[in-house]
């Protein structure tokens, strides 16, 4: 069985300027009432407060690079992005991201609106 090469454009791309928008500002509506990772604590990240993460509205990044190990869809032509924030206090069970997820001494500080 044959299967024919899609289009390797990622999705995102092939977003109207409004749906894309839609997208950040949704986000941004979760971050003032966060529920972006597996606490869910609802702190309001806009106005600075820590969540149950120990994380207020200063992201700090360890590494960033373009990922090119997903299907064609998702990295398009030059990788899709892959962002390892420091700091994260959730268990991870693969370990597979222990060292950038703890922090280090390469933390990037980073708004988001440099993220988005």
């Amino acid at each position: 069985m044959s299967v024919e090469p899609t289009d390797p454009t990622p999705n995102y791309r092939q977003l109207s300027d409004d749906a894309f928008d839609r997208r950040i500002d949704d986000l941004r509506e979760r971050y003032a009432d966060c529920d972006l990772c597996a606490y869910e604590c609802h702190v309001d990240r806009t106005a600075g407060r820590e969540g149950t993460c120990q994380v207020d509205d200063t992201a700090y990044v360890s590494s960033y690079f373009p990922h090119f190990g997903e299907e064609d869809c998702l990295r398009g032509h030059n990788g899709s992005g892959t962002i390892f924030l420091a700091n994260c206090i959730l268990p991870d069970v693969s370990r597979e991201r222990f060292s950038p997820s703890r922090g280090g001494e390469n933390l990037h500080t980073v708004t988001s609106d440099s993220i988005t």
